[in-house]
Formats: C-alpha cells, sequence, structure tokens
C-alpha cells in the first residue's frame, strides 16, 4: 500500500549538484520486498533479512553508540555509522554536509524514518532548498512502514487545474475555449508555477537484521538554483513554530499587544528577521490551528466545559446555563469566590447594566457591579444572555441571588429597562429601585428643544429639596415653560420617584446614582472584547480585567496601611480619629465636611431634660433662610446623632452640619452611631481570599510558570553569551535539559475528563436580536441612484447618458460628455481660463 502525504507547492531559488545513487537495478518501485532485506514466511510474517550491518567501534574495538557521534542536534541520537574504522568517525566529525554523497550516507542508520526525516531536512537547509514528503511503502499484512521518500519541493509538475492555458492549448487533444478560459480564472493574481520536475530525492528503506532504517537512494542532482544563504528562513520545510513561541506570543497578546509586533519582538529576541524559524503568516496559521483544537467540541462547549471544570475545583465557584429547544447556549451566569467576598461585604447598592458588541453572537452581556470601601468598582458577577425578555431577566437574577446565599441588596441602579424594573419589584421587593441620572438627563437634553427648559429641568435630578419643596418648584417650572400638555414631561413626572433625588434622601446608595460604573467597565472590557470574540475567549479576558481591578483594590489597601495622610483640619483630635477608622478616600470626603462646616453656625439650642435629647437648628452664614435640625438622642449611654439633610443615611457620611454641631458642643470623639461599617479598613480584611484557595491546572498559572522559568534563564543565558565557550557550554546542557524535560508533558486531567465525558453537548447560540436593531424589513439594502441622471440602479461610472459637465470657460453652458468612450478622430483642446484685462 501507498501513502502520499500532500504537501503545499514551494517557490524558492536553488545551485546545481551532481546525482549519487545505488545500482540502477534498484530505481525501480515496484521492485520486491526481499530487495529491501524483507521476505516472506508461509506465514505471512517477515523473513530474515539479506544484509547485515556493523556499528562503528573506537580505537579500543569497542561499538560507539549514537551519542558519541557528533552530527547536527537531535539527529545523532537516531544515526549510527556503518563501517567501524576510527577514520569513518572523525571524518562524520569533521566532513562539510553541504558536499556529502551517497557513499558518506549510504552507512547511516536511523532509529525510525522520522529521524531520517529531520536528517535530510537538515541537509536541505545547509544547502538551500524544501523538501517534501513522498511516498510512503507499508507492508500487506502489518501495516509496518518499510520504505520512506522525501523529495525536493520542486519535484513533479503543478496540478492541471493550476497550469498555464498556453500549456494546455499546446496539447495535441482538442482543446475547449471556455475550458480554458474557465482554468484562466481559476489562477488568482499573482500565482507562481513552482514546480520543474527536480529529480533530488532521499529514500531509506527498514534492515530486518538492525531493526533499523537504512540510505536505500540519495539523489543531489537539482535542475533550478539553490537559496542563498540569507533566503533560507523563507523555505517551508524549515518553517516551523515551537510551542515555547507560541506560549510566549499568547502570552503578549493576553496584554493587549497585536499578534504583528509579538513576532517584532520575537525577531528582535533572535537578532534579525533573517534568524526567525518562521514567518507572519506561520504563526497566524499555527494560532488559527490552535483555536481550532481548542475550540474542536464547539466554542459554546468549550466554555460550558471550561468552567464547569473550574466549579469542580472550586468549591465557592458559581456557573449555570440554559439551552433552547435546538440544544443551544442561550443564558449562561458566573461568578468567583473573590466576588461573593465583596458582595458580602458591599452587597448593599447593587448597579445593573448591559452592553453589547462583546462577542460574535450579539449576545448581551450583563453586569453586577458595586462599590467597595475605597469607592472603587467592583464586579459581583458576570451574565451572557440571549435576549432582553422578562423571562431571561428573570432567570439571571434568580441565579444571582442563589449565587449569592439569597443575600438581596438595599438599593438597586439599572437604565430603566422595564423588563428589569418587573423582574425587580418580584424579587426583590424590598429593595429601592432608582434609575441612572445620567440617562434621565440625556433624555431631557433629547425630548426638550428649549435650552433654558432643559437647564431648568436638569436641575430637579440633583436637587437637594424636600418633597414639598421639589413638587411646588416642579409646577412653577412646567407653568413657567408651558409644558402642561407636553405628554412626554408628564410621563417623565409619573416616574419622578425613581430618578428624583429628593424622593432617595434617606436611602442608602452610597452617593451613587447612576450607572457610569457600569459604563465605566464596560469601557474596560471592550478593550479586550469585540464583536468578534467568541463565548469562551470572553470568559478569559473577562477573568484578565477583573483581576486588574482586584489589584488596584489591594493597592488601595496596601496604602492604607502604610502611609498617612495631613492633618490640617481645625477639628484635629477627630480628623485623627477618622483617618484610623475610615479607608483614605472616604477620610477625604470626612475632611471635606469638617472644613465645609464652617459655613454654618448653630442659631438655636433646645434641651429636652426628661428625654435625655437634645434639638438643634443649624443655618448657612450666607443664606438665612435655609435651616436644618440635628438631634441628639443620648439612649441610655448609646447617643445617636441625625440631621434633617439625611447625607448619612444616604451616603453613609456625617454632614457637615453634624460637625457644626460637634464644635458648638466641643466633642473630640468621634460618634460610634456614625461609623458604617462598609467605609471601614477593616470591612477590606474581610474580602482578602483564604491563603489555601489557589487555582490550579488553569492557563494562568501555566503562563505564570512559564514565565518565572523564562526570568530565570534569561538570567543564565545572558552570563553564557558573554563568550564564545559559555555559548558552547550553555548549549550542551541546554540540549540535556531539553530531552529531560520530554517526560513533564501536559497529560489530561482523566477524573475530570471522565467526570464530563458524559454531558450533553451544548451547540453554539444564534445571533440574537437586541434592542435597538433595526427590524428585517429595514435592513433591506438601500437602492444606488445615480447622480448624473438621478436613475436607479447604477452609479456615475456606469451611467449611459453623457455626464453634464459645466463649462469653466466662463460662458455659462453646461457641456455634456460621453464617459463610456471618448471620440479619438477628434480634436481635444485644453480648456483654458480666459482673464480680463483688468485681473492680468
Amino acid at each position: 500500500m501507498v501513502d502520499t502525504d500532500d504537501v503545499l507547492d514551494e517557490s524558492w531559488l536553488c545551485s546545481t549538484d551532481h546525482l549519487y545513487t545505488v545500482d540502477e537495478s534498484l530505481h525501480d518501485d515496484s521492485e520486491n520486498e526481499a530487495v529491501c532485506g524483507l521476505e516472506h514466511s508461509p506465514s505471512g510474517s517477515i523473513g530474515v533479512p539479506k544484509y547485515e550491518f556493523v556499528g562503528p567501534v573506537n580505537s579500543s574495538g569497542v561499538a560507539l553508540s549514537a551519542t558519541e557521534i557528533d552530527l547536527s542536534n537531535d539527529l545523532i541520537d537516531d544515526i549510527v555509522l556503518n563501517k567501524g574504522e576510527p577514520s569513518t568517525v572523525d571524518k562524520f566529525n569533521r566532513f562539510n554536509i553541504r558536499d556529502i554523497t551517497y557513499d558518506d550516507v549510504s552507512d547511516l542508520l536511523f532509529e525510525d524514518y522520522e529521524a531520517a526525516g529531520k536528517f535530510y531536512n537538515y541537509y536541505a537547509h545547509v544547502r538551500g532548498f524544501s523538501t517534501r514528503k513522498s511516498k510512503m511503502y507499508r507492508h500487506r499484512t502489518s501495516d509496518f512502514v518499510y520504505r520512506r521518500e522525501w523529495e525536493c519541493s520542486k519535484a513533479g509538475v503543478n496540478p492541471k487545474k493550476r497550469r498555464n492555458p498556453v500549456e494546455v492549448a499546446e496539447k495535441k487533444r482538442p482543446v475547449d475555449i471556455k475550458e480554458t478560459k474557465r482554468r484562466n480564472h481559476m489562477l488568482r493574481r499573482g500565482y507562481r508555477q513552482t514546480r520543474c520536475s527536480c529529480t533530488a530525492k532521499f529514500v531509506v528503506k527498514w534492515c530486518l537484521r538492525r531493526k533499523k532504517y537504512f540510505v536505500w537512494e540519495f539523489v543531489t542532482l537539482h535542475n533550478h538554483d539553490l537559496c542563498r544563504p540569507n533566503e533560507v528562513h523563507f523555505l517551508r520545510s524549515h518553517r516551523k513554530v515551537e510551542d515555547h513561541d507560541l506560549a510566549q506570543v499568547q502570552s503578549l497578546n493576553e496584554v493587549q499587544v497585536p499578534i504583528s509586533r509579538a513576532y517584532e519582538f520575537l525577531s528582535y529576541q533572535a537578532g534579525g528577521y533573517n534568524n526567525m524559524r518562521f514567518m507572519l503568516k506561520d504563526l497566524y496559521n499555527k494560532l488559527g490551528r490552535k483555536n481550532i483544537t481548542d475550540n474542536a467540541e464547539g466554542d459554546a462547549q468549550t466554555a460550558v466545559r471550561s468552567l464547569r471544570a473550574r466549579s469542580a475545583r472550586e468549591t465557592e465557584f458559581f456557573f449555570e446555563h440554559t439551552v433552547d429547544t435546538e440544544g443551544r447556549l442561550k443564558n449562561m451566569f458566573w461568578r468567583d469566590h473573590q466576588s461573593l467576598l465583596d458582595y458580602t461585604a458591599y452587597g448593599d447598592v447593587l448597579i445593573i447594566d448591559s452592553t453589547y458588541k462583546t462577542n460574535r453572537y450579539r449576545q448581551p452581556l450583563v453586569l453586577f457591579v458595586g462599590c467597595n470601601n475605597h469607592r472603587a468598582t467592583t464586579v459581583f458577577g458576570f451574565a451572557l444572555v440571549g435576549d432582553e425578555k422578562e423571562e431571561t431577566y428573570d432567570w439571571v437574577f434568580n441565579m444571582f441571588l442563589v449565587s449569592m446565599k439569597y443575600k438581596k441588596p438595599m438599593s438597586v441602579i439599572t437604565d430603566g429597562d422595564e423588563a428589569i424594573k418587573s423582574v425587580l419589584e418580584r424579587l426583590m421587593p424590598e429593595a429601592r429601585h432608582r434609575l441612572c441620572a445620567w440617562h434621565i438627563g440625556r433624555n431631557i437634553g433629547q425630548n426638550l428643544n428649549n435650552v433654558e427648559a432643559i437647564k431648568c429641568f436638569s436641575k430637579f435630578i440633583y436637587a437637594s429639596l424636600t418633597v414639598p419643596e421639589w413638587e411646588a418648584q416642579w409646577r412653577e417650572a412646567v407653568e413657567m415653560h408651558q409644558m402642561e400638555n407636553n405628554e412626554w414631561v408628564t410621563a417623565l413626572y409619573k416616574k419622578r420617584t425613581r430618578w428624583a433625588e429628593s424622593f432617595f434622601r434617606g436611602s442608602f446608595y452610597g452617593g451613587m446614582c447612576s450607572t457610569q460604573r457600569c459604563e465605566g467597565m464596560n469601557c474596560q472590557f471592550k478593550k479586550r472584547l469585540d464583536p468578534s470574540t467568541t463565548v469562551s475567549a470572553v470568559y478569559g479576558r473577562l477573568e484578565w480585567k477583573q483581576r486588574r481591578i482586584r489589584d488596584r483594590a489591594q493597592l488601595d489597601n496596601f496604602k492604607v496601611r502604610n502611609s498617612t495622610p495631613v492633618f490640617d483640619t481645625h477639628m484635629r483630635k477627630l480628623e485623627v480619629e477618622a483617618c484610623k477608622t475610615f479607608s483614605h478616600d472616604i477620610f477625604i470626603m470626612i475632611k471635606s465636611q469638617i472644613n465645609f462646616g464652617d459655613r454654618f453656625v448653630v442659631h438655636q439650642r433646645f434641651p429636652f431634660p426628661n428625654a435625655d435629647a437634645i434639638v438643634f437648628y443649624v443655618g448657612q452664614y450666607d443664606k438665612v433662610e435655609r435651616r436644618w435640625s440635628v438631634d441628639y438622642c443620648g439612649n441610655k449611654g448609646n447617643p445617636q446623632w441625625s440631621c434633617s439633610c439625611k447625607m448619612y443615611e444616604s451616603d453613609g457620611i456625617p454632614c457637615a452640619h453634624l460637625f457644626c454641631v460637634f464644635k458648638y458642643e466641643l466633642i473630640i470623639e468621634f460618634p460610634t452611631c456614625l461609623i458604617n461599617k462598609r467605609w471601614t479598613r477593616e470591612v477590606g480584611e474581610t474580602t482578602i481570599l483564604p491563603s489555601c484557595v489557589q487555582v490550579e491546572n488553569t492557563l494562568l498559572a501555566t503562563s505564570a510558570r512559564y514565565a518565572s522559568l523564562l526570568i530565570e534563564a534569561g538570567k543564565a543565558c545572558s552570563r553564557y553569551a558573554e563568550s564564545p565557550e559559555g555559548f558552547n557550554a550553555a548549549m550542551i546542557e541546554l540540549e540535556k535539559l531539553n530531552k529531560c524535560s520530554m517526560k513533564y508533558n501536559p497529560t489530561v486531567n482523566e477524573d475530570h475528563a471522565a467526570l464530563y465525558e458524559s454531558d450533553s453537548v451544548v451547540g453554539d447560540p444564534l445571533k440574537c436580536r437586541t434592542k435597538g436593531m433595526p427590524s428585517k424589513t429595514e435592513q433591506k439594502r438601500s437602492v444606488i441612484t445615480c447622480s448624473n441622471c438621478e436613475g436607479l440602479g447604477h452609479n456615475t461610472r456606469s451611467c449611459k447618458k453623457p455626464r453634464l459637465v459645466p463649462d469653466v470657460c466662463g460662458s455659462g453652458n453646461v457641456v455634456g460628455r460621453q464617459t463610456p468612450a471618448l471620440d479619438n478622430s477628434r480634436d481635444w483642446e485644453p480648456c483654458i481660463p480666459r482673464f480680463s484685462p483688468a485681473i492680468q
């Protein structure tokens, strides 16, 4: 049986050499199997060989091993010399492989035919040509390869469908003109023929006695020029992307370095493009094949299996998904252990928003975001949904509550989606639902035409007024701008309890009133996500960005423990105590309230001795008409302070009115009732993962180990490269280390493979239709209109009517010009503008 390996064409420049071969009677491919030392016994097994080979010996007569012969890199372990004279060994240690003949290689033995292929490819690299696998002969019964052939990449002729039509026309058989034109169109632009019937080849056969392959035929004659030394790296058989190169490129790509820039970095490390072992297109092809291999089961199935494997490794990792009636992925939700700890500490306020154009299936990405004790954004979970219907959000929010052990937030901020509103009212009825203030302001600008009206109504979003004051001023604004009959203003007023600041006084939102934190996260995530990203890649890239966000939170904790701010307020003791209690960002806000307290004065003080309570009336120095009441209640050793502005209840920070009263009453200790634990330093310690929690067998851990080994190896290589002796010693040690590392090849985790072997395959999702997308009727392609004749279905270039061109000569007439063809029989003269004598 004969197998032929198809190898792509080559087009390289290469010089002529001589032909060395064995006896001509052995050249026919149809020779008997006995020629290569194989004979059949009556039972059909392989018989006794005809040839006997003797290995090389040293000066003491002891046979030399393959490792004692220095030929080239890793080929020596598979090559054994025949003739036993010491001179033969010395000859191979000093010979020039560029000039070897058949007599030089006829004594070589190979452990397997792959080693023979490496040897011939190395020889081709030195000579300057590319090789290609040719025929393979197997035994009829045992399927054993007893003969293997390699040839020059320019051997043979180009396939018929790619031949030059002129050559086809020169054949004696009748030629169909239409067929010739069809084949002519099949040739791509810039196609070059690469094969020229080169006869160079290399053949090995199996010897049964020695259990090795020997050289049967070696033809060194080429009918074309060989490549120059600086062009060898373009030859296809000498181009290969190694695993370590691929790992380095993938590591650079994970930090947003493009593939082309990563290739330039590798070429810089190699000392130039001539020293590279592959081209840029080889790197792209290798990455493409790896992506196909990684997603062999399908994009969605790969993502589901990866998330399930992590869920099996980490007990606190949560992942769930749903499929449609056809078994395609529809929805998926996941969060890790760190998100659970963050939500436990900072889950009182939840911001929900969705973003688009993050994957190739157009599935919206839903983010669950909050705020930590440093007022920095933290992510609680992710979800990819197939649509934005109410039942979909119902499943997503149910999974979120299940993953967070049914802890519900106190307040929720969304962008106004009615489906989300309905689900929140059903699943989280106790939570205060607030619409994004930024979206309300944008809608006011889009629906009102008067600039003054836009400014007036925009103030109602953030106005710090009581509810009666807000209602009175709203009526005045509506009457002033004559908006009584405006339907949009009326609808906005009906939703006032969901967006106006005055209606949320006393409800804790931590100083947040919009979904801009989600928008900021979307901006960061979209640096790594685009409409071509696969679902499996979405998970990995979001995980990497999330680690960056958490690293910034750790940096904030580090700064709090290892630095002290400057104290410069007039209430130093309260300031120092606040610095020891709160995080740095919250301390800055408290400090600003202390300074702002200088604008207020205490007008009246009304004590209630029987109730152990005091009421203070505080007014602003420059606005006497505005007053606030500060209440104090002793409450049997547990004093309570409150202000009518409700800033502490809304933001968790004492207001300037309270600090004005503290100064009036000479209070030097920070009241414990005004310390919100979610802003303190200690709450940050509860969000640190236990040291025993480690991620095993992940791509991230593999990349980290690879980077550590690369750093240590780089330190040694930098010292070895200082001298030629060090370089040679390093190459020997690295070769030993490379062979030793083969036993650490990665293996498949059999436990996890068996765990998910019986899982049903999840199909890739269909492209979903999101809000705002045009309907199918609106997606019809617009009809092309000609600007010359205003006709439909063509443009100016293909218009058959004369093109109307203005006369630049000043006659004021319009000249018609026929665009398809010009009349060459007519004398065309350039039109020269005429100027008046005054202008001249």
